[in-house]
């Protein structure tokens, strides 16, 4: 056990020596700029510290921050004020940070260091609103969602973002990240996400957990495509016909997708060309009544269904919802970001910021 941790202590050292020169790679100091002049010149609070900066950050308020921050690279006769260094966040791209999460995640699956659940990996996804600062220039960069109460940017009384992640609840870690204006859907997001940890994931068996929106035919038929394993739980209109000629709580459905269903098909070609060599997949589903008894007493029942591609022989009825309860630890890791980690504290009018 000790040399095992021994191993596990110097892997883990080695994962961060990979990642420190990611960070200082010519393709980092690329990507990081807005503009070639960003950067250039070599000040307390150059890319590198920013980056440094934004990764270990954990205190409840930017000068308790900067103090800590510098403290701990021994440099506090150097540490600089919340002007420049909210000046310098202003400089960096935040697609950096997409680059740098999937890179991260791609040495770290590349090692021994992932723990596993019966051989996979679970990995989930669930999209969010991020609170973004009050003002008209925010508010024209991320947006806003028309309903009853707001018809037009006068109506608006906060700004919100449509966050989004992909999310591996075994290991906690996000596998990637996006931050989009408020009226972005959480299907596009999703899709954004599997294309771009295609590679990453290539030689891992994963479990994909999901909550009702992500239960589209389009979907399922990519994560067939893409060989994944799946736990989604179904909303009560999805594949109605079939689900209602089932026999038990627990069996496979078949559904046919038409010409006219692949045209609604818009994000993913491949899982538009699956569906026209076999248009029939299979989908095992599972219903559970869900009974519970509210604050007065009175007792509910719910009807839950799952959607699911595994098998009965290696996972059971039970099993599977048992999956699909560690799909949560995706919304406990947002609000440990909002909270904990106070992701929504700034005050910039500069949306890159926020990204950032």
């Amino acid at each position: 056990m000790m040399m095992n941790n021994v191993v596990k202590s110097s892997e883990l050292s080695q994962l961060f020596c990979d990642f420190n020169s990611i960070i200082q790679s010519d393709i980092v100091n690329m990507l990081c700029r807005k503009r070639k002049k960003d950067f250039t010149r070599n000040r307390n609070m150059n890319f590198y510290s920013v980056i440094y900066y934004f990764i270990f950050r954990n205190k409840t308020t930017t000068n308790a921050e900067l103090t800590h921050f510098y403290s701990s690279i021994d440099k506090f006769e150097k540490r600089i004020s919340k002007q420049a260094l909210n000046k310098a966040i202003k400089k960096l791209n935040p697609n950096v940070f997409t680059y740098l999460i999937n890179q991260f995640a791609s040495i770290y699956y590349a090692s021994s260091l992932p723990k596993k659940y019966r051989d996979h990996l679970l990995i989930a996804e669930d999209g969010t609103y991020m609170e973004i600062p009050y003002n008209v220039y925010n508010i024209n960069d991320f947006q806003f969602c028309m309903n009853q109460h707001v018809h037009d940017i006068f109506d608006v009384k906060k700004v919100q973002s449509k966050a989004g992640g992909l999310y591996d609840v075994t290991n906690g870690l996000f596998i990637d990240f996006s931050l989009k204006p408020a009226p972005y859907s959480e299907t596009p997001l999703a899709f954004a996400h599997l294309y771009r940890t295609k590679k990453i994931l290539k030689n891992q068996k994963i479990i994909y957990l999901a909550d009702r929106y992500y239960g589209s035919a389009e979907i399922i038929s990519h994560l067939e495509f893409l060989k994944y394993n799946y736990v989604i739980r179904g909303k009560s209109n999805f594949y109605k016909k079939q689900v209602a000629l089932m026999q038990s709580d627990d069996e496979w459905i078949e559904v046919e997708v038409d010409d006219k269903w692949l045209k609604r098909f818009r994000f993913s070609l491949e899982a538009k060309e699956l569906r026209k060599e076999k248009p029939i997949f299979k989908i095992r589903v599972i219903k559970r009544v869900y009974k519970y008894t509210d604050i007065n007493h009175d007792i509910h029942c719910e009807n839950l269904i799952y959607f699911t591609n595994l098998s009965k022989e290696e996972f059971s009825a039970d099993e599977v919802i048992e999956l699909y309860s560690k799909r949560w630890d995706i919304e406990v890791s947002y609000k440990t970001m909002k909270t904990t980690q106070e992701i929504e504290r700034h005050i910039s009018s500069n949306g890159d910021v926020a990204r950032n």
